[in-house]
């Protein structure tokens, strides 16, 4: 920052002065620029988003992140954030100004719950990976299923996420990307009803009549999340072939 040359300076005022003082769309067109109390209110403004950085940038962002709800904006940032989100990267493309974009990758990267994919094109790698939060399509697509089967598990609290419709009726959302690696570990850890044959010495009729009949329950299959091969949990798999067999001793 204390590297920024005078017309750089100048540059960023207007930028952050503009949209402190006024906070809409097309902020840096301000009425009544050439008054001297407009000019001292931006400086002023530019001087509280700069000051103990990035702490008072991020105040900033939080009142231009007030004016539309991550439902309203479809979890888009440019919607969310207007026309200051590409002005940002447009306008101060130069090495001395990366204290700026990083400091609103880091703002993004802690407040933002929204996922960040590759239309974020703006944003670094860097960035985009270690972002925590992903879409529900990318979601399900780690885990192997539907997204409605992914939008369900949200629901009942077995994902981490939230969701929302949107203004045009679009059901949209993100999952937490920790919550759906756990999900996945767990499910490394299912037995397909290949395993389940060998484990009980069952034939496949007998355990699809154990499945019809409700004595052994699914955790992922056909009938249940659309995933082409059933699987069960090991622990209700072993409780299933003990009960079934000591029915049949009796």
């Amino acid at each position: 920052m204390a590297a920024l040359k005078i017309d750089q300076l100048l540059r960023l005022t207007w930028f952050l002065g503009a949209y402190a003082i006024r906070q809409e769309a097309k902020a840096q067109k301000i009425p009544g620029i050439m008054h001297l109390e407009c000019a001292v209110n931006m400086v002023e403004a530019t001087a509280a988003a700069l000051s103990d950085w990035p702490n008072g940038f991020h105040l900033l962002l939080d009142e231009l992140g007030k004016r539309t709800s991550l439902e309203a904006s479809g979890n888009k940032l440019p919607a969310h954030f207007g026309r200051f989100y590409p002005t940002l990267y447009k306008s101060f493309p130069e090495p001395s100004f990366s204290f700026l974009r990083e400091g609103f990758e880091s703002y993004i990267g802690d407040h933002w719950s929204g996922q960040l994919n590759k239309r974020n094109r703006r944003f670094s790698q860097a960035s985009r990976d270690s972002h925590e939060w992903i879409s529900i399509k990318e979601a399900a697509k780690i885990l192997h299923m539907r997204t409605t089967k992914v939008r369900e598990l949200v629901e009942n609290g077995l994902l981490i996420g939230r969701l929302f419709a949107t203004a045009s009726g679009r059901k949209m959302g993100a999952v937490l990307k920790d919550s759906v690696t756990l999900t996945a570990v767990g499910q490394a850890g299912l037995v397909t009803l290949a395993e389940a044959k060998e484990m009980s010495g069952f034939s496949k009729k007998r355990l699809y009549k154990l499945l019809g009949d409700g004595y052994l329950r699914a955790a992922r299959g056909p009938g249940v999340d659309g995933y082409p091969i059933w699987q069960f949990e090991r622990a209700a798999l072993e409780e299933a072939i003990r009960l079934t067999k000591g029915e049949a001793r009796t």
